[in-house]
């Protein structure tokens, strides 16, 4: 009877190909949502969390602030993953976790956005 032969750890593997392929698309599915959230907020807010992410105007702050809070409500992404798809890093999203909750407990006006944002998210 014929003993296999030892497979050869340091044989290179073929599957990586596969699995770089599914990363991609994983990755691909995330920012294609991250988009439609951001064109939702930009429905409600007036200003595009995507653009000018160096600009520091209150309005794309707190529209960068919300897409920041709605993808970490609604995906199990760690923060730098988050912040590196706008540009920041992962303490400024839990920045924005806190701004957000002090905002909807002082600013009526923004409270009624984000609910409004947050039922259009949970309908996607």
């Amino acid at each position: 009877m014929l003993k296999p032969e030892p497979s050869n750890i340091f044989a290179p593997r073929n599957d990586w190909g596969v699995i770089a392929l599914r990363c991609k698309q994983r990755v691909n599915n995330y920012q294609k949502y991250a988009e439609s959230v951001g064109r939702i907020i930009e429905e409600v807010t007036g200003f595009n969390p995507f653009d000018a992410t160096k600009y520091r105007k209150r309005g794309l702050t707190e529209a960068r602030q919300l897409l920041m809070v709605m993808l970490v409500n609604r995906n199990n992404r760690s923060y730098r993953e988050i912040g590196l798809l706008l540009g920041k890093d992962h303490a400024t999203v839990s920045h924005a976790k806190k701004v957000v909750a002090n905002l909807c407990e002082t600013d009526k006006d923004f409270l009624m956005n984000y609910c409004l944002i947050e039922r259009k998210v949970k309908a996607l």
